[in-house]
């Protein structure tokens, strides 16, 4: 997290914290796009212009590909606590972790 080290903000305890990032995409950009541009008001264009509209998507799909590179989010959810929780003994993971 880049937020804050710490779990607490201001009175509020951290209580989830995922990190996500983009996945490289840049092998589907082609198929993408000729998905997308398969409407009937972009065939009615001339083959010259598709062309065009096919390379200047691909150039923007492609620019975002490779700075997603350098992005990603994060859901963090805060709670406001009155009353700090008890020691938890009996503690859980995800089976996934197990395995």
């Amino acid at each position: 997290m880049i937020l804050s080290s710490t779990k607490e903000l201001s009175g509020l305890e951290l209580f989830f914290e995922k990190d996500f990032k983009y996945l490289d995409v840049t092998s589907n950009i082609e198929t993408y796009i000729n998905i997308v541009l398969d409407k009937s008001h972009i065939k009615s264009v001339d083959i010259s212009q598709q062309k065009e509209i096919f390379n200047r998507a691909k150039h923007f799909y492609t620019l975002f590909c490779e700075n997603s590179k350098y992005i990603g989010y994060s859901i963090l959810l805060y709670q406001k606590k009155h009353f700090k929780d008890e020691v938890e003994l009996y503690l859980t993971t995800d089976v996934d972790e197990i395995y």
